[in-house]
């Protein structure tokens, strides 16, 4: 099964993520919340950022699963 994630900032983060922005994550086999690993990989693909996975613990976003 396939599970689609929007995980967005509840503040601003890092000095490079702005409260509001999001990405979204599509995992395939479990329906486990992303991980701070998945985050930032998430938000380094899409915003082209150089974020380091310790500043995307999940307690700084809100992570919604969308289907």
């Amino acid at each position: 099964m396939v599970y689609l994630w929007k995980v967005t900032a509840k503040q601003s983060l890092a000095n490079k993520i702005a409260a509001g922005m999001w990405v979204e994550i599509v995992k395939t086999g479990t329906n486990a919340r992303p991980n701070y690993r998945e985050i930032a990989s998430a938000f380094n693909e899409k915003y082209k950022f150089n974020i380091n996975e310790s500043s995307c613990n999940d307690i700084y976003f809100d992570i919604v699963q969308m289907n």
